[in-house]
């Protein structure tokens, strides 16, 4: 066992499948719970020595007011940038986002919403994957579109 969640207002509840690795810290989001109960995006750091116990960050944590909630699957970039999708209620619901790591240990994620779904057949909305090809590409899937069947889209840097 690595980690035991404490859930709303603490460090989140109902983590999700996937869990990306990134210079040997797990990184992960949770549905619900935070301080907000939108979900938060945690990491999880290795023992400095073997047998020790894990140590749990949150790094950033989702309102469903302003920035979406239940943030879906993220994925590790370059210089540390996590990009991520929101899917919920809110201003930024049903969204692609980067998390930028401070400048200094200890300070705040940023985060960016790299784009909105409008939703229906414009650009579909529900996005549920993404991963990053070369050059920083991110390629990703959504529910909706044009025959309501889905779509494919992709952002380049």
């Amino acid at each position: 066992m690595l980690h035991n969640f404490a859930g709303y207002p603490s460090d989140g509840s109902e983590p999700l499948a996937n869990v990306a690795i990134g210079s040997g810290v797990l990184y992960g989001r949770t549905m619900l719970g935070g301080t907000n109960n939108g979900g938060a995006v945690f990491s999880l750091t290795p023992p400095s020595f073997p047998g020790g116990a894990w140590t749990e960050t949150v790094l950033y944590n989702f309102t469903n007011v302003l920035y979406g909630c239940g943030p879906g699957q993220i994925i590790v970039g370059s210089r540390g940038v996590l990009y991520g999708l929101t899917s919920g209620y809110g201003t930024f619901d049903d969204s692609v986002f980067s998390l930028t790591p401070p400048a200094s240990p200890g300070g705040a994620w940023k985060q960016t919403v790299l784009h909105t779904f409008a939703g229906g057949p414009s650009d579909g909305g529900d996005p549920t994957g993404v991963v990053m090809g070369g050059g920083g590409v991110l390629y990703g899937t959504t529910n909706g579109g044009i025959s309501n069947y889905g779509t494919v889209f992709s952002f380049t840097p």
